[in-house]
């Protein structure tokens, strides 16, 4: 489907008035960064009218919902009505990504490495337990992480200074000629989670 016709599609379903509950399967987990949730505040709404939770220093999970016309945000009135807890929603979002994902698959041959899965929701992969773990075997140290736009995942080895310099310098060219961008921020992962790296 082309981006015009989805537009349409996304344009028509907003004038139609529908009020249906997106069906709990299709709600999953983007990671965007603070200045996202600062502009929806500036346009206006003291409340960011989306559910979203912190994941850790710039970074945060907004939870939407994959359809073949879209990806919208996740209506915070929308949650109350699908009596699911905001505190099980994560495991319930990272499960249908699980299921909507095309495989993960790992490029490079080191220091630093690439991590794809289709296009939308590569950022996500950060959410993903497991598959840190099974990365984690694989370097030396700790995994140092950024999700430099929503369709790159780059990692290292805290083990490697040649690793973190690249990883830098691939970061930076990324925001300064990718799309999508979210985050510089480099993250450590330390006893099952993310922390800022410095």
């Amino acid at each position: 489907m082309s981006q015009v016709e989805r537009f349409f599609r996304v344009l028509g379903s907003v004038q139609d008035g529908s009020d249906a509950l997106p069906e709990l399967t299709s709600i999953v987990p983007t990671i965007k960064d603070e200045e996202y949730l600062n502009i929806t505040r500036k346009n206006g709404n003291e409340n960011v009218p989306f559910v979203h939770e912190h994941l850790v220093a710039d970074l945060w999970i907004v939870y939407c919902v994959d359809s073949p016309e879209a990806i919208m945000t996740l209506k915070t009135e929308i949650l109350s009505h699908l009596h699911v807890e905001q505190n099980a929603l994560k495991a319930l979002a990272i499960e249908n990504l699980k299921r909507i994902l095309p495989p993960v698959e790992r490029h490079g041959n080191g220091p630093v490495y690439m991590l794809t899965a289709g296009g939308d929701y590569v950022a996500s992969l950060l959410l993903f337990d497991d598959l840190w773990e099974e990365m984690g075997a694989s370097v030396d140290g700790d995994i140092i992480a950024a999700v430099p736009s929503r369709d790159v995942v780059l990692f290292t080895s805290s083990g490697s200074a040649e690793g973190i310099v690249d990883m830098r310098q691939s970061v930076t060219r990324v925001s300064e000629t990718g799309g999508y961008l979210i985050s510089t921020t480099m993250l450590r992962r330390h006893d099952g989670g993310w922390r800022v790296f410095s």
